[in-house]
């Protein structure tokens, strides 16, 4: 029998233990990186991986052979981390680019409401009316 590649491998839906099962679009992903079989590969950012297996395990089966050529385009596209791209967001802010405080914002709160969609906050936060800022005082002087 022979092996399988990833010339000749099926893309199919879910996790697989190995490519004579099938594979996803990220564990091909990892077979074109070179790394160990996975549907995690380290060569892949997590946030574009977590998309394509999610959509990979949605959709049919024909339209799930599109996703070829996505796996070899992900490998090596990894993103900065979070901590780096909190820090590249306030280092646009500090160079003042036209419009870019405004689009941190908007980054923030698009983000904000991708998390809100996702889960119900257990609570309600405060709006802005609500919070009180206290004033300040006028500095006193004292006579002489």
């Amino acid at each position: 029998m022979t092996p399988v590649t990833h010339q000749t491998v099926k893309l199919s839906k879910g996790r697989h233990d190995s490519p004579d099962e099938g594979a996803c679009v990220m564990e091909l992903a990892s077979m074109l990186a070179g790394e160990p079989f996975s549907d995690h590969p380290a060569s892949v950012c997590p946030v574009i991986g977590s998309c394509l297996r999610a959509y990979n395990d949605w959709i049919d089966d024909d339209r799930r052979q599109d996703l070829y050529r996505y796996a070899a385009k992900v490998v090596g596209m990894l993103w900065p981390q979070p901590d780096d791209l909190g820090s590249r967001m306030v280092q646009a802010v500090a160079r003042r680019r036209r419009g870019s405080h405004r689009e941190v914002l908007d980054l923030i709160d698009e983000l904000l409401s991708i998390r809100a969609q996702r889960r119900a906050p257990a609570s309600t936060p405060p709006t802005m009316s609500a919070i009180v800022v206290p004033s300040r005082a006028p500095a006193s002087t004292s006579p002489g």
